[in-house]
């Protein structure tokens, strides 16, 4: 039963933030792309070595994750938020996603 919530929570999780990068990104913000962009990447990471894996999640997180990345780099974001793009390129550059 557990394992079935907390399954059901990860995957909600998942598509909230995708959702939110998706409209980050059609908007062409990139603030909110990365401040969406940055935990779902976190969470595919964490997720790779879990017992509640989302599979059908992991690769659009890291495809969006990297759209983020290029649009945070193109329009440019705050100084607090540049850590975290340069965060983003290390992780998607150890998954050879960049």
């Amino acid at each position: 039963m557990a394992y079935e919530y907390l399954r059901k929570k990860g995957r909600e999780a998942y598509m909230a933030l995708i959702s939110c990068v998706t409209s980050a990104l059609e908007e062409e913000d990139p603030e909110y792309a990365v401040l969406c962009g940055y935990p779902l990447l976190k969470m595919a990471e964490a997720e790779l070595g879990s017992y509640y894996p989302a599979d059908e999640f992991y690769n659009r997180a890291l495809e969006l994750s990297r759209e983020v990345v290029r649009l945070a780099e193109r329009e440019g974001v705050p100084s607090w938020l540049r850590r975290k793009v340069e965060e983003m390129k290390r992780a998607l550059r150890e998954a050879g996603w960049l």
